[in-house]
């Protein structure tokens, strides 16, 4: 893509940008971006929902806690019946994919950032799981809101696994098939 190309298509989010956050703010119910607003808002939104069975109060829990306890609980300790086994064995799975995964393919993470596909597939889940993580209380509601993060994730850490044994030479060469487009 030509730089050219790459200014206008900035310029033109950003118009987009200006003229949709009016509407993203009415249809969300905050009335002004300065912090206070947005403060009240975040607490207003982390009261929702505590009073279910899932419910768990997320105010007193520092950000990097939020973000762990959304993506990843209900673990065993925190699992109330058969789903809530179900939901843990789940996310342990996730926790032990996420940690396995870039923890050995860091450097290969980092590398993939290059691809501006990469690059925005990173964005929108970090920026969508801050989102949901600072304001959503409940453990339920949080384990449905999670699957829409889950393919970027997913792509994430597959390209990453994916970059990482081909560096490592266990994928084998690429087969190379004598089928043309007519078949034979």
């Amino acid at each position: 893509m030509s730089v050219q190309v790459k200014v206008i298509s900035l310029m033109a989010l950003a118009v987009a940008a200006v003229v949709l956050a009016p509407v993203v703010m009415r249809v969300a119910g905050v009335e002004s971006l300065d912090p206070t607003t947005i403060s009240n808002y975040v607490s207003e939104r982390q009261g929702y929902n505590i009073e279910g069975a899932g419910g768990v109060d997320i105010s007193n829990y520092n950000p990097l806690f939020r973000v762990f306890t959304y993506m990843f609980r209900p673990l065993f300790i925190d699992a109330s019946g058969a789903l809530g086994l179900i939901l843990s064995a789940e996310n342990l799975v996730l926790l032990s994919l996420v940690v396995l995964i870039l923890a050995r393919g860091w450097p290969e993470f980092v590398k993939l950032m290059v691809r501006p596909e990469m690059l925005f597939n990173l964005a929108f889940f970090v920026l969508a799981l801050g989102l949901f993580s600072q304001t959503t209380s409940n453990l339920g509601i949080a384990a449905r809101q999670k699957m829409m993060l889950m393919p970027s994730l997913y792509l994430l850490l597959v390209a990453t696994a994916t970059m990482r044994a081909a560096r490592s030479g266990r994928f084998p060469p690429p087969r190379r098939t004598l089928v043309g487009p007519t078949g034979r």
